[in-house]
């Protein structure tokens, strides 16, 4: 008769023995874990150009009371209205930024960009498909994505209201990005647009919402 000693040490063993077979036979049957894809969206903070998000044209719903963001140079964004790097504005780091246009922004990052900061401005994400949008209101609007060409008209008769049409989405310093801006409306006046195929990017403040007209 084994002794008890002899015998426990062999229920271990059969129990490591199971144990193992079942490891092996779980982790055969388990299918691989597929790596999650990254979504190639970012939000608020600095983020290197080519290591944290790629050159391109991206989009963000924004903030009807406005936001902060820009292009630069380096990697210094003190002062660009972030409380938490307050200080003096890195002024020869800074290459363009939507500022102050208020709603719906695009932007476009290029390969010779250092980083971008965004502060308040949302989600931004690559641009993407057609737009479908029959109607818009304040913002940066990219034409053949967000909005296609033809003539608008916005239903706020106010002052206040203006518009550009752009053609380019990177907001140079020095450069207006504008191929036609509007003057200030007077009341009563409608704000009526003519959008053209070429154009890259159609910009509006305070003209309510623009829709096709004839």
């Amino acid at each position: 008769m084994p002794s008890r000693r002899s015998t426990i040490a062999l229920q271990v063993l059969a129990l490591a023995a199971l144990t193992t077979i079942l490891g092996c036979s779980s982790s055969a049957k388990a299918p691989p874990t597929a790596a999650a894809s990254a979504v190639p969206g970012f939000g608020d903070g600095l983020h290197l150009v080519g290591v944290d998000i790629q050159p391109g044209v991206y989009e963000t719903d924004g903030d009807p009371a406005g936001c902060v963001d820009a292009r630069l140079s380096g990697t210094n964004p003190s002062g660009l209205g972030d409380p938490h790097h307050p200080g003096p504005t890195a002024i020869h780091e800074f290459l363009g930024s939507t500022g102050p246009v208020r709603g719906h922004l695009a932007i476009e990052l290029l390969a010779g960009d250092k980083s971008f900061f965004s502060y308040g401005c949302g989600e931004w994400r690559p641009i993407s498909a057609a737009g479908s949008r029959t109607s818009f209101g304040d913002g940066v609007w990219v034409v053949g994505k967000d909005i296609q060409p033809g003539r608008y008209r916005g239903d706020n008769p106010d002052y206040k209201c203006t518009w550009a049409r752009l053609d380019d989405l990177t907001f140079g310093v020095g450069h207006t990005s504008g191929l036609e801006r509007s003057g200030l409306f007077i009341d009563d006046q409608h704000p009526v647009v003519e959008i053209q195929p070429t154009d890259a990017a159609f910009e509006s403040q305070d003209c309510g919402t623009l829709e096709p007209v004839p």
